[in-house]
């Protein structure tokens, strides 16, 4: 079985987790600890590392494990492609895994949208009898929260609707709302992961921020079936939910 540490949003050296009393540095040494801590060797960062300033540091603390990576809306491909590149898009971070009965795909969603050359890309990805597992920083089917209405995939029906033209199940992994959420629609399933650094209310009515927990999601890959567990670390107490 693969199992994998998903972890996002953890906006390194920027002002709004300073704002709300956060550190995030500490946040994401707490959170590395704790995947070393079940013996998991292998991270996907789901975008948002923060400023560039702290690129040598976030790579640095990831080089004992197996890194996968795809970029948010406050990352840079220019500036994180001096550390980590893979595919053969030269202006965006997209390229794809395969294993015997599943496809990995990863999706750039820096620009805020999924520009032309990846949707493209990605229609002929999904053209497989595999399963299909994408990872992306947006997420792509609308949620009933402030912040989709907000911040949103800018072309996410272009997207879905390529994702739907499939006869196959898709699994959709992503950050950005600060949240854990997870639905069904069709034959896409969406699974949105809390932030490393902190939260966004889903049910207020307009935007609200929760700085009281953190963490990041454990995925495990069996071969006919996907677990997830949620692992949360509260900043204002020492007893932890997993």
């Amino acid at each position: 079985m693969r199992s994998i540490a998903f972890i996002c949003d953890i906006h390194l050296d920027e002002k709004n987790p300073i704002i709300f009393g956060v550190d995030s540095k500490k946040n994401w040494e707490r959170i590395l600890k704790d995947v070393r801590n079940r013996n998991i060797d292998e991270v996907v960062f789901g975008g948002d590392i923060g400023a560039a300033t702290a690129h040598d540091y976030f790579f640095n603390t990831l080089k004992q494990f197996k890194l996968k990576l795809i970029l948010g809306n406050h990352d840079s491909f220019l500036e994180v492609s001096k550390h980590y590149m893979s595919g053969e898009n030269s202006t965006a971070l997209c390229y794809a895994e395969k294993e015997e009965s599943r496809k990995f795909i990863y999706l750039d969603s820096s620009s805020k949208k999924i520009n032309k050359d990846q949707l493209n890309w990605l229609a002929n990805e999904i053209n497989t009898k595999r399963e299909i597992a994408i990872f992306i920083h947006h997420p792509i089917v609308k949620v009933n929260t402030p912040i989709d209405r907000k911040h949103p995939l800018l072309n996410r029906d272009a997207a879905l609707e390529l994702l739907l033209q499939s006869e196959n199940n898709i699994t959709i992994y992503s950050g950005h709302y600060h949240m854990n959420h997870e639905e069904q629609f069709k034959n896409v399933r969406q699974i949105i992961t809390q932030s490393s650094s902190f939260q966004v209310v889903k049910k207020a009515p307009a935007m609200e921020i929760d700085a009281s927990e953190f963490g990041y999601r454990i995925i495990s890959f069996d071969k006919d079936v996907i677990h997830s567990k949620i692992v949360t670390l509260l900043n204002d107490s020492k007893k932890n939910k997993a």
